[in-house]
């Protein structure tokens, strides 16, 4: 092995080990040597018996510390002076994980399609240090023929591309303020908005209630008297609820286009003044 994985500061090994959940951050501290590096450590999504699991394999300069329900205490440890080659399998629709030691393979994760990169990038780490002939993988990890994908810095998660923002990682009250800054300028449409889907709301409530009048005091008691009353009621509701219906569907429409309007038009205004530097990265 070269000296690569004996240049880690603590700050390397603390961003390393923050990649995986904090359950398998404290269980690596508490089986660490007081020398022992880490040098690298990735989180998979499934476990071994195919189910969607929460699971890690950590890579120290002297072993392999992998997380999975089907190891013994959920954890299980292989020598790197033990190992032969590092293997990833392809299976049909995951991959699997697992070394090769003399005369044995060892499963030791599964993972989708999903954190096929973060395994690859584990196999070329080993590969610099031991060499290219200890890793068998079909995903181009020896050579690194595999596009990494764009990842988020926070949370690791993969994105569809290098500068998107990470669904799971923005703040949700944040985003909902800004939005309601752009209801601000039409607030009267958007009252009216409200006003008339409550108007059809209780309309389209009100003629079950007049229905039990209509049968209960008017049909089965004989009293014709009020058929025409509560059957004009039931009409009028009728009438009320499609009236509003249609005039609260035509206001969203509106509202909801006006925003479109203004947001389009912040955005456009915004590429107006951004240098040409910006999109000759593009």
């Amino acid at each position: 092995m070269n000296d690569q994985g004996k240049n880690q500061t603590p700050n390397n090994q603390t961003t390393l080990l923050s990649k995986i959940n904090p359950r398998h951050q404290a269980r690596i501290k508490e089986m660490m040597h007081s020398e022992e590096v880490i040098l690298h450590c990735t989180s998979a999504d499934l476990s071994l018996d195919g189910q969607f699991a929460d699971t890690a394999v950590c890579l120290t300069d002297q072993r392999l510390i992998t997380f999975d329900a089907s190891h013994p205490d959920g954890c299980l440890t292989v020598l790197l002076d033990d190992v032969e080659k590092l293997v990833i399998e392809p299976m049909y629709s995951n991959y699997l994980f697992k070394v090769k030691t003399a005369g044995s393979e060892i499963d030791l994760n599964r993972f989708t399609n999903t954190t096929r990169d973060l395994f690859n990038d584990l196999c070329r780490r080993y590969a610099e240090l031991y060499g290219e002939e200890k890793v068998e993988s079909g995903t181009g990890a020896e050579n690194g023929k595999e596009q990494k994908k764009a990842r988020c810095s926070n949370c690791g998660r993969p994105l569809r591309h290098k500068n998107a923002v990470c669904p799971s990682c923005i703040d949700k009250r944040k985003v909902i303020m800004r939005l309601m800054s752009y209801t601000r300028p039409h607030w009267k449409l958007a009252f009216r908005c409200v006003l008339f889907a409550l108007i059809a709301t209780v309309a389209s409530l009100t003629p079950p209630y007049f229905t039990r009048i209509l049968i209960d005091d008017v049909v089965l008691a004989g009293d014709l008297s009020l058929l025409w009353i509560v059957v004009s009621i039931l009409l009028m509701m009728y009438v009320i609820h499609a009236v509003f219906n249609g005039l609260a569907i035509y206001h969203v429409r509106t509202f909801s286009e006006k925003i479109i309007f203004d947001m389009r038009t912040e955005v456009f205004r915004k590429m107006q003044r951004l240098s040409v530097n910006y999109f000759d990265k593009r």
